[in-house]
């Protein structure tokens, strides 16, 4: 589960303000879909799509419904599938660093680095550093990547297996907008690396202090190439998947 919040819903023409919940699928491929909370003796239409105004942002989004009853007399739950991104804080903000994580990335050996233990000792950890123009990406594998590809390979879905971080070379703040093109590329050459698609998602802007300027929970529809399937932002959880 991504979060939670409170939201205002439209349906058969009636705004409805209900707990709005994200969550994070990992098969067929990985997705984020919406659940909504309503209360008994409410109508739902399942043929038409609606709109979810969350209250933090104000800002309302189409969504197809998935999923609900046509009518109930005890409380009910419907999911929705957003048709168009959802984006928590102004991408306009300048920040130092976009952050993401990569689903299905194989384990690698790139640039070793030596990580202090608190114990004393260190452990090497691999970087993989690609720099192209005037931005640089910093790519390192998730904690117990061997028992994740295991687990996959078994099961077959998705899971996040590695975390990456885009900046400036001359270290100078900049937007979402020049960082978006960058990403774009970003997916089609780790796809290519792959053998099959892959690439950033859950993109998050961190200012110099560290702090979330913006989140966005867009993840690509795997299955459809380069096709993205717009997804919802709540608050961000933990950041490093590590």
């Amino acid at each position: 589960m991504l979060g939670s919040e409170a939201a205002r819903i439209r349906l058969r023409g009636e705004p409805v303000e209900a707990s709005l919940t994200a969550h994070v699928t990992a098969a067929p491929r990985p997705r984020v879909s919406l659940e909504i909370e309503l209360s008994p003796y409410f109508g739902l239409d399942l043929t038409t799509e609606t709109e979810v105004t969350p209250l933090s942002t104000g800002c309302t989004v189409r969504c197809q419904i998935l999923k609900g009853r046509m009518f109930s007399v005890d409380p009910s739950t419907i999911r929705l599938r957003p048709l168009q991104d959802i984006t928590q804080g102004a991408l306009a903000t300048a920040v130092s660093k976009v952050v993401f994580v990569i689903p299905n990335f194989p384990d690698f050996l790139a640039h070793g680095v030596i990580r202090k233990l608190p114990g004393g000792g260190g452990k090497r950890e691999d970087e993989i550093r690609l720099q192209f123009f005037d931005w640089r990406v910093t790519i390192e594998k998730t904690t117990h990547i061997d028992e994740r590809e295991a687990l996959l390979t078994d099961r077959g879905g998705f899971g996040i297996t590695a975390a990456g971080v885009l900046e400036r070379t001359d270290r100078q703040p900049f937007i979402w907008q020049d960082a978006a093109p960058q990403i774009a590329a970003l997916r089609i050459f780790l796809s290519f690396v792959c053998g099959r698609w892959t690439g950033p998602m859950l993109p998050a802007g961190l200012g110099a202090a560290g702090e979330c300027a913006w989140f966005q929970c867009s993840v690509p529809l795997i299955a459809e190439g380069l096709k993205r399937c717009c997804q919802p932002s709540l608050r961000p959880t933990e950041r490093s998947f590590r």
